[in-house]
């Protein structure tokens, strides 16, 4: 009768205009830096790195990007695993990248029931799905903590499947000179 409809923050509704503005001028910078590596910021805590797989790949995504990777506090009492509130999510491609900010920048993620949060898109300082498995290879050796767990470890795509690797696997997989290449910087020969 008299009383307005109630408000459904969880559906896929258009991002208010300063979302699109923004989206906008961001994806346009993708395609004019040739970007592929995306931070998504503003995510649930709660949602877990298989949550954002699927949300990626309701979105449209599915075998559009290589590697995915959401940092997970693994110390914080009453907080253990849940995600920082943002991810790294590499494209195929600055085209589709460029698509993916438009859609996904201010999009609310439906398995996070009773969050209100609405997703950002920034251009990542890492570009490409080596250049971040190195990075965290990088910074899980200089820490000195535990091995990780495989709920931290990144989703990669490698022969055709994409999964949760661990970094130092990923890199054994997708660029097998790589543990070389420390090696040859100290003993160069020529044959």
């Amino acid at each position: 009768h008299g009383t307005p409809p109630v408000a459904d923050n969880h559906s896929k509704t258009l991002p208010p205009q300063a979302d699109k503005t923004e989206a906008e001028a961001r994806a346009q910078e993708i395609i004019t830096r040739g970007c592929t590596t995306l931070m998504v910021r503003n995510l649930p805590n709660k949602l877990t790195p298989a949550m954002i797989v699927e949300c990626i790949n309701e979105l449209g995504y599915d075998g559009k990007y290589d590697y995915l990777f959401v940092p997970i506090d693994t110390n914080a009492p009453g907080w253990a695993n849940r995600n920082l509130g943002y991810c790294f999510l590499n494209l195929v491609s600055p085209e589709t990248a460029a698509q993916f900010c438009l859609q996904a920048y201010g999009f609310s993620f439906r398995q996070a029931i009773s969050s209100t949060k609405t997703s950002k898109i920034s251009i990542a300082e890492e570009q490409g799905v080596l250049a971040n498995l190195r990075r965290i290879a990088r910074a899980a050796n200089s820490k000195d903590h535990r091995t990780p767990k495989p709920n931290t470890y990144p989703y990669v795509r490698a022969n055709g499947v994409i999964a949760p690797m661990s970094p130092t696997a990923a890199l054994m997989c997708l660029d097998p000179d790589h543990e070389q290449e420390a090696e040859d910087t100290s003993s160069t020969s020529s044959p």
